[in-house]
This record gives C-alpha cells, structure tokens and sequence, in this order.
C-alpha cells in the first residue's frame, strides 16, 4: 500500500506542475484549451492507473510467494499423507485392510488383529413315525452365529483367539468354543491355554466352516470331547502332527473350577501326512483346483469322572458318576481334486458307578463313512453312513444315511447345502445330543425317521 500512496501523491504533483505551466503559456482560446486539457488528464489517469495495477500484482505476487507459499506447503504434505493412507490398505505392507478377511496390524508387524465372522441360517424338516407327540417338526433356526477377533501380540510367536457367539436358544451373546492365548516356540512346537476344542476326533476338529455336510455326524456327538478348558501343546512337520491336552473334561466348556462335572481328561492324537500339505486337509471338500492329501489318524482319551458326587444317575449320562472312561480312534481322509473318501472308527469303554454304588461297564462302538464328489466346479454331491453301538439294553444300533449337495457361490465363504436322513433303526438319546444336528430322539421300536435340512452360510 505504500506504492499506491506514492504513485497518489505523483499524481498531484503532476497535477500542480500542469497548472503551473498553464499559467505560464500563452492564452490559447477557451474550446482548445478544454480539449488539451482533459486529452492530458485521461492519459494521465490511464498511465498512472497501469502503474498502480503493476505495483498491486507484484504487492500479490509478494504475498503468494512468503504466506502462500507455506499454505501451499502445508496442503501438499496432508495430500501425500492422504496417499500414504490409501496405500496402507494394500496387504503388502499393510497397516489395515482385507488379506482374506479384515485385518488391522502395526507397521513392524508385531501386532496384528484378524477379524471374522460366520452365519449359518438353516431350515429343519423332522418326521417320526408314530411319534408320541407331533409327528412333523419343522421352522427356521441360525445354527451359528459368530465373531472372531485373532492375531498375534508384542511379537507374531504370542497368538490368541477371542470368539463370541450367539446363543442358540437366546440369541445372547456368549463366550465361543475358541477363547485362548498360545505361544509358538518355533521348530513346529506350539502351547495353547485357555478354551478349544481338544485335538481328538478328526470330524470335531474340522472346522464347522468346512464340513461336508450341513451338520457334523450323531456319532460324533456321541463321543466328542467337544469344548474344553485346559492346555494343550501341538508339534508340526511337514508329514506329522502330534498333540496332546489336559482339560477339565468332555464338554465341560466354561465352567468354573469347582464344578461338579469331570474331575479332569487326557487327549492325544497323532496324525501321518502320507502326501499333500495340511491345509489340503483343513476341510472336508476335495475342489478341483484343490491339492491331492491321504492322512491317517489315532487318537485316544482317558476321563476321570466327578467323585464324591454321585448323583444315581443311570445310563447313558455317566458324567456324574463315580468311575473312568476310556476312547480311541482311527480314522482316514483321503481327497484328490474333485473327490473325497473318509472314514472313522471309535471305541470307548466307559467302567462306572452311580451314587449308589451300582457299577456299569459299557463297551460302546461307532463307525462313520462319508465321500463327496464335484460334478461341477461349483457344486459338490456328498453322503454319509452312520453306524453306532451304544451298549444299552433294549436299544438298537445307530443307523442312519444322509445324502445332499453342496453350491458353492465362493468357495465356504459363501454356499448352500441341502441333504435328507433316514433313520433304519430307532435314534437313541445318546446320538441326538441336544439336537443341533436336526435328529429326535426315537421311542424304542419306532424307526423310519426322516430329517431334510437346508443352510445358507456365509463367512467374513
């Protein structure tokens, strides 16, 4: 602004020296004297409006280049940390983002936070033959319902898992089958604590995103160590898998140490890769672009049951009373692209008392075969043959055969599966458990039993 005072000031005093050489000249006549006048005066203004206009620009120019300057400065860094950003969501060097399934990690990749979730949403058809009460059972139920929150802390050896689920009945939320913390000591040696499922039936193991069929099998129910809480240690190479736990016990789940359930149970199982790898095994379905595997497994359990606390409970449901059960298994799986054979067979001899001091010794028996083939990329046909002996009186062997189909949408992340039961001999208690698979308990005599189930799945 001091450049636009002095050009004003110029201004009038080129205004005086105009009028003072004015008075100095000869008189011209009046109509001549006005033109050269105001002729002289606009060019005047126009010369001295150029020079304020080049004096302003370069006062702006002045400005843009200091505060500007470091405005513009300011501006670009946010763009480039904006960019920065954008780019932390590629998995490669990854701060947050999608590397199958949602994640958040630091940028030294010693934490690191996994995030997941499951929905089954299945429909349920029930008939029973003569069925004391409603022969026809049937309606919708979300079989699972599932996040899962894991990844690995201060370094990626210190691993964890949180699962919450909803509840079947409820639909409150509730702590889920895997909530624990686990180091690996490198060399394929690992130790988990906390709540799992004990490594010892293969089917268990298989996880409930990657079964064959819409449910695990009634003789899996039968002898399952289910979920439990205790420590268990694992070691892997590249064609064997050994691991073996301590737990409260069979089902005991998440129970307080006090209480009246099992007083404690072993696991071991150890599995032999013949060939594939073992994520070639994670599942239970051979896809066509999947890698060929044969496994073998053996696994065995010892539980102590609850002492002291009998509770005169007869058989089937020992876990109360007073005694030792003891289970083995052998199982195979064997998958080469577009199809699958696997099979099991289980044993357990369960030597009990009641609270009255009545002894039971019962060797019990199952045998499970399933296959399943793609006829097309996405779209698996699959059966299973159940076969059980509970060692009861007056009941008769588990038997029963399911058939159905898998359509894959997106691999197990999205698909539909259907299949139907039939029931040769009469469902037993011990087989259904609590009903998740779909099967009711039959009355002594009544067979023919008919279960068709259909589940839409969905993983994130």
């Amino acid at each position: 602004m001091h450049r636009l005072t002095a050009a004003l000031l110029a201004f009038a005093t080129t205004g005086l020296h105009v009028a003072a050489a004015d008075d100095s000249a000869p008189p011209p006549s009046p109509a001549a004297t006005e033109s050269t006048e105001v002729t002289q005066l606009r060019e005047r203004v126009a010369r001295l409006e150029s020079t304020i206009n080049q004096m302003m620009e370069k006062d702006q120019q002045a400005w843009l280049s200091d505060e500007r300057a470091a405005q513009i400065r300011e501006l670009v860094a946010d763009t480039l940390a904006d960019a920065d950003s954008r780019a932390s969501l590629q998995s490669s060097s990854a701060t947050a983002g999608w590397d199958k399934g949602f994640f958040l990690q630091s940028a030294d990749g010693n934490f690191r936070l996994n995030i997941g979730g499951q929905i089954q949403f299945r429909y349920i058809w029930n008939y029973q033959n003569d069925s004391p009460t409603d022969d026809d059972r049937y309606g919708f139920e979300v079989r699972r319902s599932k996040l899962v929150f894991k990844g690995h802390i201060f370094d990626p050896s210190w691993q964890y898992e949180l699962e919450i689920d909803s509840s079947r009945n409820t639909g409150g939320m509730q702590l889920g089958e895997n909530v624990w913390v686990q180091k690996d000591f490198g060399g394929g040696f690992v130790i988990r604590a906390g709540q799992f499922k004990p490594f010892y039936l293969r089917e268990e193991n298989v996880s409930s995103r990657r079964l064959l069929a819409v449910e695990r099998s009634n003789v899996n129910t039968a002898f399952t160590a289910g979920i439990a809480q205790g420590v268990q240690g694992m070691y892997t190479t590249p064609n064997w898998r050994i691991g073996a736990a301590y737990i409260d016990g069979f089902n005991t789940g998440n129970t307080p140490y006090n209480a009246e359930d099992n007083e404690f149970a072993f696991t071991g199982r150890t599995e032999f890769l013949a060939w594939g790898d073992w994520k070639a095994i994670e599942d239970d379905n051979a896809f066509r672009d999947g890698a060929p595997a044969l496994m073998f497994g053996l696994a065995g359990s010892f539980q102590r049951n609850e002492f002291g606390t009998g509770n005169n409970t007869p058989p089937p449901n020992f876990n109360n009373n007073e005694g030792d059960t003891f289970g083995t298994s052998a199982d195979v799986t064997w998958k080469v692209q577009g199809f699958t054979l696997s099979g099991i067979v289980i044993y357990q001899n369960v030597d009990s008392t009641d609270g009255a001091r009545v002894p039971y010794n019962f060797d019990q028996w199952g045998a499970v075969l399933r296959g399943g083939l793609f006829v097309a990329d996405d779209v698996e046909l699959y059966a299973v043959y159940e076969w059980g002996d509970y060692d009861q009186p007056n009941q008769a062997n588990l038997s029963t055969l399911t058939a159905g189909f898998n359509w894959f949408f997106h691999k197990n992340d999205i698909k539909w599966s259907t299949d139907i039961g039939y029931g040769f001999n009469p469902v037993a208690a011990p087989w259904v458990g609590t009903g998740g698979s779909g099967w009711r308990v039959d009355a002594p005599g009544e067979d023919g039993q008919i279960v068709f189930r259909s589940q839409i799945q969905l993983l994130f």
